[in-house]
């Protein structure tokens, strides 16, 4: 059986509010006032009656209740006896405390259909990923069109939910799978904070003492005792609990009043329970405490079969199959295995047929089963517990140590922390990369029982606990998160438990792969991405001026290429026919009309709408610097109709012209806008992406004035710089 979760029919709604509230309320007033733990229940019991000093006070929850007939009644009750009855119904509890019927009383058609395109999701995604093994580039890119398109199926219900003008609109439906998203993502950073960092939600006193009351009264204490014999586990000192909350206290709230009672609270716990309330859900911290335990159990974890094994043969011919999260290790841990010479390519672990390579994969799968059968104890006492992490429904203000990034439904994470550790090196070695394999599989298992115990507490039948899942889908060796929202690059390295032949370049962001820059430039920008993190694999130090002058030369290169009148690095976008746009006289439509109005005579009539434009911003933002402009044009026919087709429209400014590219492909820039091309937003503007990638290296630059570009460094350009230019292939 996994140690890393409970059998299904284990995971059942286990909440109750008041005894919860009774029993952990008499736990604080029991170890603050040092009385038994009877006496306290006592005296709360007395304080919250009705006649008592602190009566309890039940909320009254209104809600709408869906009757025989299919409409929507208004109705009231105490809110114990609002959840009571969903208990006794079996009722589903989504996060937005919305409620369902249970499958076995009416199942939904939409979650089967969903349900459907899932498992044919998952089929496209296998046969993507066999093609993309086999060099098969076509049949990779359909199958990967095919399970975007069962993706786009499902994630297009909970838009059609909203809008009460398709059939599907259902009022809760959107907000409930939000919710539940949400919900898991939260859960999810929490516990890669929690485990791998050792960091808490405690952004509030009362929380803080709330979490602690409620691990030591539901921690399995004689796990805890058996570890000590059996693994030599070493309990916490009050002074290492206290250390923990002060790290996850410190960037929310001070208050020494506060942090006095907590302290006292600390120190009335057995060590037992200190160990409890420090080690659960918590990798980092047991590694504090006990770092020979944890040393010892990564080692074993990430350990290389070289050789075959009789003891391990004996669990695979006993019927041992290893289960996905497993494989997905053995796969990261024994990557050279997998490479078929004969192919020269990656296959999976089911794919390989070599007599060798696959005995030993299989001893690799069997020997990470067997460690973790070893260490059952461990997992069940401190990670497979009743102890969620903490003030979930306040997580995005937590401020993290541990995941990079999130979104709706995702957590990226960092494990760097560990393999430094491990290893006491910052090099990318092999030994590093197979612990921060491991990092990433305990990871997400102890995220499947979390989800596991959400799922229970929302009413989800336990047969059907498992559904939602977070799994690991990419593997970064290196990962790059810009200053900016949702902009970073990374090299994957594995996608699915796939490996991958070649490290694939990850960009997210528009700014880091815009459309509208030129080809050349985001190649050369991806190229330094590529470069930059190949330098950070191999261990190489990075001289920032040798990169600084790479960039500065492709700047100064684009700087007089188009004062020349070239425009080759300029933004193409597009003008599109008339009746496209919603608001003509506000769109792009109108730079068509400018050219025929003032250049066309000139230069030549631009195509017919839809056709590619250049962007080229012009230095013209006020009144006085158009007119300026216009008294410096020598063609006075050019600047009259220039400025009539402004005062016809009402306008004595403009700072972008959108030129057709045809015409500049004969004539190039005009002669009478090439002194007025904004040149510094222009390079800005085409250089975003570079001027991003340097942020990363510590180095900031730019204002929103662009007072300082790298090009206007001259001795970056000189060509009498000792410095070689960052090479980029």
């Amino acid at each position: 059986m996994d140690p890393f979760a409970r059998d299904h029919v284990d995971y059942r709604r286990d909440y109750n509010l008041h005894e919860t509230y009774l029993h952990d309320t008499s736990t604080y007033l029991s170890r603050m006032a040092q009385i038994p733990l009877e006496e306290a229940r006592r005296y709360v019991e007395q304080l919250i009656t009705p006649d008592g000093q602190h009566p309890l006070k039940i909320p009254m929850a209104r809600f709408l209740l869906r009757n025989d007939q299919g409409d929507r009644v208004r109705r009231q009750m105490p809110f114990d006896q609002f959840l009571q009855q969903l208990r006794q119904e079996e009722e589903i509890l989504a996060p937005n405390l919305t409620s369902y019927l249970p499958p076995k009383k009416k199942r939904s058609l939409h979650s089967d259909y969903i349900a459907g395109n899932l498992k044919k999701r998952s089929t496209a995604k296998k046969e993507q990923f066999k093609a993309e093994r086999e060099g098969n580039r076509n049949l990779m890119q359909i199958r990967k069109s095919a399970q975007t398109t069962y993706k786009i199926k499902n994630n297009a219900l909970s838009g059609a939910y909203v809008s009460p003008y398709t059939i599907l609109y259902n009022k809760t439906a959107h907000s409930t799978l939000t919710s539940g998203c949400r919900t898991a993502t939260s859960y999810g950073n929490a516990n890669n904070e929690r485990f791998l960092y050792g960091n808490r939600h405690y952004w509030s006193p009362s929380v803080t003492q709330n979490n602690i009351i409620s691990i030591v009264n539901h921690t399995d204490y004689a796990r805890i005792e058996r570890l000590i014999e059996t693994h030599g586990l070493i309990l916490p000192t009050a002074e290492d609990v206290m250390a923990m909350i002060e790290r996850s206290t410190k960037y929310y709230w001070r208050d020494a009043g506060y942090m006095t009672r907590i302290q006292t609270l600390v120190q009335s716990l057995t060590p037992q329970e200190r160990a409890a309330v420090l080690f659960t859900g918590d990798l980092y911290h047991l590694a504090q405490v006990n770092p020979d335990l944890v040393h010892t159990f990564l080692r074993d974890m990430s350990y290389i079969v070289e050789t075959p094994d009789e003891s391990l043969q004996s669990t695979i011919d006993g019927g041992f199959r290893p289960s996905e999260e497993i494989s997905v290790l053995t796969s990261m841990l024994r990557s050279e295995l997998l490479f078929n010479p004969t192919t020269e390519r990656f296959e999976t672990i089911a794919d390989v047929v070599r007599e060798s390579p696959r005995q030993l994969l299989a001893h690799q799968s069997a020997h990470i089963a067997t460690v973790q059968a070893r260490y059952h104890d461990l997992i069940q006492a401190f990670w497979v517990t009743d102890n969620l992490p903490a003030s979930i429904y306040y997580l995005p203000n937590i401020i993290r140590r541990g995941v990079i990034t999130s979104d709706t439904d995702s957590t990226i994470f960092t494990v760097a922390h560990w393999p430094h550790w491990y290893t006491k090196s910052e090099r990318m070695s092999r030994e590093a990369l197979a612990i921060a394999a491991v990092m990433v599989y305990l990871s997400s298992k102890v995220i499947t029982h979390i989800l596991a115990r959400f799922s229970a507490n929302c009413g989800i039948p336990p047969e059907e606990v498992s559904r939602l899942q977070m799994k690991n889908e990419f593997f970064f060796p290196v990962f790059t998160l810009t200053s900016r929202a949702k902009h970073y690059f990374a090299n994957i390295s594995m996608q699915e438990g796939n490996t991958k032949a070649h490290l694939e370049l990850e960009v997210k962001g528009v700014a880091l792969r815009n459309s509208s820059v030129p080809s050349t430039i985001m190649q050369q920008s991806h190229a330094l991405m590529r470069a930059l993190m190949a330098k950070v694999m191999a261990g190489e130090s990075i001289s920032l001026r040798s990169v600084l002058r790479r960039v500065a030369l492709i700047e100064n290169d684009i700087k007089q290429s188009i004062l020349n009148g070239d425009f080759t690095w300029l933004k193409r976008m597009e003008v599109k026919r008339r009746d496209s746009y919603k608001l003509p006289e506000q769109s792009n439509y109108l730079h068509y009309e400018l050219w025929e109005a003032v250049f066309a005579r000139k230069y030549g009539h631009a195509p017919e709408p839809p056709y590619r434009v250049v962007k080229v911003s012009v230095d013209a933002l006020n009144k006085t610097r158009f007119n300026q402009w216009m008294d410096s044009i020598e063609d006075p026919a050019i600047a009259q109709n220039f400025r009539e087709w402004m005062a016809q429209r009402g306008k004595d400014n403009i700072g972008t012209l959108l030129l057709p590219e045809t015409n500049l492909v004969v004539s190039g820039i005009p002669a009478e806008i090439k002194p007025r091309v904004n040149l510094r937003n222009l390079i800005a503007q085409t250089m975003e992406s570079f001027y991003l990638v340097l942020e990363c290296l510590g180095f900031y630059m730019q204002d929103r004035h662009l007072s300082r570009l790298l090009s206007d460094n001259e001795w970056l350009i000189s060509p009498d710089n000792p410095i070689e230019p960052f090479q980029i292939d």
